[in-house]
């Protein structure tokens, strides 16, 4: 097959494809009813007039419930460090393969490559 060919069946598998959709979406749409759709302008938001709201005020003491509130959070974490299932026994030792190693393992494996 000569690339021209290929090219010119090509596209019109592409054109039809394309086609087929189109007509599909437009003729699907016109058959729904259009919502009335609402349009805003920067007039209409600058004369719309601000809303004052309110915040209800608090009738405790604000250093007694500052306290009241870091006593409740620190006994959450206490509580927290002691219920928690993981232990560690003994000291953490590393995890890692140490660099001898890995030194060795990397000139064994690169011994046969010829650069």
């Amino acid at each position: 097959m000569e690339i021209t060919t290929l090219i010119k069946w090509n596209g019109l598998v592409y054109f039809l494809y394309y086609g087929l959709n189109f007509a599909y979406d437009y003729l699907r749409s016109r058959n729904n009813q259009q919502k009335e759709m609402i349009q805003y302008s920067y007039k209409d938001l600058l004369e719309e007039a601000p809303a004052k709201v309110e915040i209800p005020k608090q009738t405790t003491n604000q250093a007694s419930s500052t306290e009241a509130i870091a006593k409740d959070l620190k006994d959450q974490v206490t509580n927290v460090e002691a219920s928690s299932p993981v232990t560690l026994e003994g000291p953490v030792e590393d995890q890692g393969i140490p660099f001898e190693e890995i030194m060795q393992n990397s000139k064994s494996y690169s011994s046969n490559i010829n650069f």
